[in-house]
């Protein structure tokens, strides 16, 4: 095939031939630009989205972590404290004890109307007590069997208090030791 057309307008067209051809080419180019921008769109929010989660997840995870650590950190604690209270009753209570022995030392003409116990340390303290005796020699017989009692020291009766023969009001204060 010959082309009998003049230079000039075979110029032309090759030049109209070439600018087409750039002109489809870079329109392709830009399709396809264009559609993987719009492909890739979607990915990259998905991609953005995922990491947030992900670093939501990763902060409950050390949040629960440190949750967990705390909340052993009480158990250890309350566990302590309960083996405290365990050893603390472990033996018999002292106010208890010491009740008991006001009572057993108690004659029939005492009433007691009041008993105050005063801790200062573990087992020790004072102790004050208050009532109405029948007599005289019913209150010096109280005072003396507490005397005999080892675990109480000081007992001894106000002589303001034995000035009345019957119904004597008294107040007697001393201290206490127990042993361990």
């Amino acid at each position: 095939m010959v082309n009998l057309l003049p230079k000039p307008i075979k110029r032309k067209l090759r030049l109209d031939y070439y600018v087409r051809l750039a002109t489809v080419a870079c329109g392709a180019c830009a399709v396809v630009i264009g559609m993987g921008i719009a492909l890739l769109v979607p990915s990259y929010l998905f991609a953005r989205d995922e990491a947030e989660t992900t670093a939501r997840y990763v902060a409950a995870i050390q949040e629960t972590g440190l949750r967990e650590r705390a909340g052993s950190q009480s158990s250890i604690a309350l566990l302590a404290e309960r083996i405290k209270i365990i050893k603390e009753y472990e033996r018999p209570p002292v106010t208890a004890q010491i009740l008991s022995r006001l009572e057993v030392r108690l004659p029939a003409s005492v009433t007691l109307k009041k008993i105050g116990v005063r801790y200062d340390a573990a087992g020790e303290g004072g102790i004050l007590i208050s009532g109405v005796a029948g007599t005289r020699n019913a209150l010096l017989a109280y005072a003396q069997s507490l005397q005999k009692e080892n675990i109480f020291s000081g007992v001894t009766v106000p002589v303001s208090q034995l000035n009345a023969d019957k119904d004597i009001d008294f107040s007697l204060s001393f201290s206490f030791k127990t042993a361990p």
